[in-house]
């Protein structure tokens, strides 16, 4: 008797389906606007254009991008206001500009884009001044010395700073030609990918959880950025100087970028990828990041 009223509930569920089946959900025109404000130029972009519906199930099939060249865009604090100009980058991507704004740590900046499509705003908090230092300098000096320890570089993130990462440049000549300096980036650390074969892992943006974090780059890796330049020259490798770069960004990008990032594994596969975005009546990014940088000569 049980099985025979499943059986009966189950076909007039079944029957009570009438709505077909699409694989696409509402659409909902909305104006998309994306900015990453940079503290290291005077020259900002926006770009702003309308989402879209593919045609038929080929979310790859783009239709021509739309915008207006006509939108009023501009970027405020509570001070001052940067109008934005309509240009071209390369032959058809097309952005607002202003050649005349530089970002500064700790402010805070609006984005407003007022469009015959509608109207959108946004907020972003720069990145705070940070600092970096490398207290024992002799480990880059006589890395020979110092096989089997770390050059340690501390750091100090600045207000607003979200998410952090910290490279190490490896400034250098040749012996057979010592007019033009090369530089390359030392990892954190390499995967083995088999007994010959090694990947280098290089930093990556991480959640600020600490205002003063320790980065530890092993001396081994960098004598063995050395011998790898070494055989790819076949010369001697002339130590000039090392760089390291702090780059904040705030929590707009990081958000975005673990979102983006967060969701995939190669052990499952995810139909619902989210989007993120912080623009208040549209779609898309606001944000901004800060670069701090410490050289030290040879």
């Amino acid at each position: 008797m049980a099985h025979t009223l499943t059986l009966i509930a189950a076909m007039l569920f079944l029957g009570g389906c009438n709505e077909p089946f699409s694989p696409k959900g509402p659409f909902e025109q909305r104006v998309v606007a994306y900015s990453v404000l940079n503290a290291q130029t005077d020259t900002q972009y926006v770009r702003m254009y309308l989402n879209y519906n593919p045609t038929g199930y080929n979310a790859n099939a783009v239709p021509p991008e739309q915008y207006d060249t006509s939108a009023q865009v501009t970027i405020s604090t509570a001070n001052q206001s940067y109008v934005f100009h309509d240009t071209l980058l390369g032959s058809t991507l097309h952005a607002f500009v202003s050649r005349s704004f530089r970002p500064q740590h700790g402010i805070s900046y609006v984005l407003n884009i007022a469009s015959r499509y509608g109207n959108v705003t946004a907020t972003t908090s720069m990145p705070g001044q940070g600092t970096l230092s490398v207290p024992d300098q002799s480990k880059l000096l006589f890395p020979n010395s110092f096989s089997d320890k770390n050059v340690d570089v501390e750091a100090t993130l600045g207000a607003a700073t979200e998410g952090f990462l910290v490279r190490f440049i490896f400034v250098f000549s040749l012996a057979s030609d010592t007019t033009v300096l090369r530089q390359t980036e030392i990892p954190l650390s390499y995967n083995r990918d088999s007994n010959t074969s090694t990947t280098p892992v290089y930093p990556q943006l991480q959640r600020n959880v600490d205002p003063n974090p320790v980065i530890s780059f092993p001396v081994a890796n960098y004598l063995q950025t050395i011998a790898q330049l070494t055989d790819q020259y076949s010369t001697r490798i002339i130590l000039k100087q090392t760089k390291f770069y702090l780059i904040q960004v705030d929590k707009s990008v990081y958000d975005y970028y673990n979102v983006v990032n967060g969701f995939e594994d190669k052990f499952s596969i995810r139909t619902d990828q989210p989007d993120y975005t912080n623009v208040q009546n549209g779609l898309g990014v606001f944000g901004s990041f800060a670069v701090d940088s410490l050289v030290i000569h040879f």
